[in-house]
């Protein structure tokens, strides 16, 4: 802005230097005209350039004051745009003050349980939650939380596998009587009688069950020890137990189990008794 005011000053004093006619002078008084327009002062009419030519006080000071006054609305401008980037300047902070006081909040909420470690039901029989593999694992029988002889793991894995009540009433008679085996191995003739047991109800489901006009029936050629073998005795501790106890009656010789239906240690819903 001070460029153009210098400019229109120069083509002023241009004029009052010139020593042609009046013609040559309203001529280079268009000429300031035009300058002026190219650079927004306000326009003055040319009638008045040409007076103004002529007192050359009188058009100085007219030019100045046109400039001056664009020049003040130009600081007026340039104060309204500092004040408005001053303003976004304060915004910001308090935007990001905000978010670090809600961070607390979000620390204190308390952890959403998943469905890993919430207890399942079926059928109305509330299942153990889920052990820590770490510590299930860290022993030969794990974790039993509801105490009721069988890992919680494989109690888990009975009723989300079997749907038939007698077969996961048969699969946790097992599972009972094997923890009981490899808690001790070298007890193996006192706590045999529980695996006894558990052939003589699985040989009732399966030879006497049709018989007796019972809904449910095993197949005679399933082998339930292999079924449930890679869950029960699913680290090298716990074969290796398993393996002591059968090594406790080598040389022997047995009979099977007879069936019996008395010898099953669960009810009618496949819930084992105490």
């Amino acid at each position: 802005m001070f460029k153009s005011l210098m400019l229109s000053l120069m083509l002023v004093l241009m004029i009052s230097a010139c020593g042609g006619g009046e013609e040559e002078q309203n001529a280079t008084a268009k000429t300031v005209v035009q300058d002026m327009n190219t650079t927004d002062v306000t326009i003055v009419e040319e009638t008045n350039i040409t007076e103004n030519v002529l007192d050359e006080d009188v058009n100085i000071t007219a030019i100045i004051v046109e400039a001056e006054t664009k020049t003040t609305e130009t600081i007026v401008e340039t104060e309204e745009i500092d004040e408005s980037q001053t303003e976004k300047t304060i915004v910001q902070p308090a935007e990001q003050n905000t978010t670090q006081v809600e961070t607390p909040v979000v620390e204190t909420v308390e952890p959403v349980v998943t469905p890993q470690n919430e207890p399942l039901k079926i059928n109305g029989y509330t299942l153990p939650p889920e052990p820590d593999p770490s510590i299930n694992n860290a022993t030969v029988l794990g974790v039993d939380s509801n105490d009721n002889g069988v890992r919680d793991d494989v109690e888990i894995w009975i009723y989300t596998t079997y749907t038939e009540p007698v077969e996961r009433g048969l699969f946790m008679q097992s599972a009972r009587a094997y923890q009981k085996v490899i808690e001790d191995p070298t007890q193996a003739k006192e706590t045999t009688k529980y695996i006894d047991d558990s052939y003589s109800c699985e040989a009732y489901w399966t030879y006497h069950a049709k018989g007796n006009n019972e809904s449910f029936s095993l197949n005679r050629y399933r082998d339930l020890e292999k079924e449930i073998g890679d869950v029960q005795f699913n680290t090298l501790e716990r074969h290796i137990a398993y393996k002591r106890f059968n090594g406790e009656f080598s040389g022997e010789v047995f009979s099977s189990p007879s069936a019996s239906k008395e010898k099953c240690e669960f009810d009618d819903n496949g819930i084992l008794r105490p």
